[in-house]
């Protein structure tokens, strides 16, 4: 015979937490992959700026060539060219023959490295101009699936902390730590990494909590960089391949658009998570809302290191507990 759950039974406490527990896991596992992605795609464009390390160190080269900077002494050149024949005697390349190796030894190094951009794991390789076309379509469909897991977090949250209220109620709204209100709660809190729900341990929403909310705008940052990149560089795209040019183009226009609103989704839906953990915990315990919290350095104990327990709830609590006769 199917079990009927009721309002206070536990194991029905049980699957609440652990589905809740398994969506918290889906948005922490899409916001470090979408976020490894943003840092690669980012590094993938700007190697090939003209400004990288390795393009003005290939840029130098090029200088002490035709200059034959060698041949001067110091002091006597200025500028680029001063620096170019700082290089070339930083490298110990004095004549024609070895910095034209070196420059053999860069080009090649920018075709194999550069030029063709290596896929991780799947052994393809791709021209760094269709870096933007398939950029963009890996962040769109990883902003997708992020955005999907968040929206599914927040209606989940939605329903445990809805069934914390009841149990809340069913306990005659008495405030206690033991209760099996407070135990759900904060077995789901517990779970949290990128967001910090208020806990007994520590109640006020500090403002410092919010820093991993910047993990959300970075793909949307690393796409207007790579668009404004190959938007301001178009002219020399369309002299090799116009229609591939064009095609990236407007893949990373319609991606930037869409990211942009699905940023905008996931900071609604964290902010309205923040709402209810928030309304939830002063629910369940009133009593903390006019308590003052302990400052960062009590809580590591570097100030007041005697104290263990900063709540006053859990020190009174302490306090009875070692001054109670023993039977």
């Amino acid at each position: 015979m199917e079990k009927k759950f009721e309002v206070g039974d536990s194991d029905a406490g049980l699957y609440v937490v652990d589905s809740f527990i398994k969506s918290s896991h889906l948005v922490r596992y899409s916001i470090i992959t979408i976020t490894i992605a943003s840092i690669l795609l980012f590094v993938g464009h700007h190697n090939s700026e003209s400004d990288s390390w390795f393009n003005s160190r290939l840029r130098l080269a090029y200088t002490a060539l035709h200059e034959k900077v060698w041949t001067y002494p110091a002091g006597k050149l200025s500028g680029e060219l001063e620096l170019a024949r700082r290089w070339a005697e930083a490298r110990n390349l004095k004549s024609a023959p070895e910095i034209e190796e070196h420059i053999k030894t860069l080009e090649d190094a920018r075709t194999s490295r550069l030029l063709l951009v290596q896929i991780p794991f799947f052994s393809v390789s791709h021209d760094v101009n269709d870096l933007g076309f398939f950029g963009s379509i890996a962040l769109l469909i990883l902003m997708l699936m992020l955005t999907f897991a968040m929206a599914r977090q927040h209606e989940n949250l939605y329903l445990a902390l809805w069934r914390v209220r009841r149990l809340f109620d069913d306990e005659k709204r008495i405030e206690s730590a033991r209760n099996h209100s407070n135990l759900i709660y904060h077995t789901l809190a517990m779970s949290q990494q990128f967001s910090q729900p208020p806990t007994l341990a520590r109640w006020k929403m500090s403002k410092l909590r919010g820093l991993s909310r910047l993990l959300l705008p970075f793909p949307l940052v690393v796409q207007a960089f790579c668009f404004n990149r190959d938007w301001t560089t178009r002219d020399l795209g369309r002299i090799v391949n116009p229609y591939a040019t064009n095609l990236s183009l407007t893949m990373q226009g319609i991606a930037l658009i869409v990211v942009s609103g699905m940023t905008v989704a996931c900071f609604l839906y964290t902010r309205s998570n923040d709402l209810r953990w928030k309304d939830t915990f002063e629910r369940i315990n009133p009593s903390y809302k006019e308590q003052l919290q302990p400052s960062w350095l009590e809580w590591v104990q570097v100030l007041k290191p005697e104290d263990r327990y900063c709540s006053q709830n859990h020190s009174h609590g302490l306090a009875a507990a070692k001054h109670k006769p023993e039977p």
